[in-house]
């Protein structure tokens, strides 16, 4: 993807990270005339970078690149083990992060990081 806009965030393993992630991406939404994707970017963002504070536990960084097709929206973090898609029971509160992303995104993935880790990441058209 070659960006014409790029942008990324350290995030620190704790439960603010998920707020700071949208704050960031909100200020970059707007920077780049793109605040009709808040609502989808800022909610699988979120969904992402809380996954990777409970299950990687571990510093991640959200990146956010836009070209002429699409928004991605990436984060990486260093736990190698790829998540799971389930299906959660109907009043569980959590589980349902990955089922948000794949029913939202225009497209997702996860894919493992040469130097270990994964990223997962999704787009967005504008």
């Amino acid at each position: 993807m070659a960006a014409a806009h790029e942008a990324r965030i350290s995030l620190a393993p704790d439960r603010t990270s998920p707020r700071k992630a949208r704050a960031f991406l909100a200020m970059l939404l707007h920077e780049w005339g793109l605040t009709h994707l808040d609502d989808k970017a800022l909610l699988l963002a979120s969904e992402l970078v809380t996954n990777a504070v409970l299950h990687a536990q571990a510093t991640s960084t959200l990146s956010a690149c836009l070209d002429d097709e699409a928004l991605e929206i990436r984060v990486a973090d260093p736990d190698e083990a790829l998540p799971e898609r389930v299906q959660p029971e109907p009043d569980a509160e959590a589980g349902r992060g990955l089922m948000l992303v794949s029913t939202l995104a225009d497209s997702w993935g996860v894919e493992p990081l040469e130097n270990g880790g994964k990223a997962i990441w999704f787009r967005l058209r504008p």
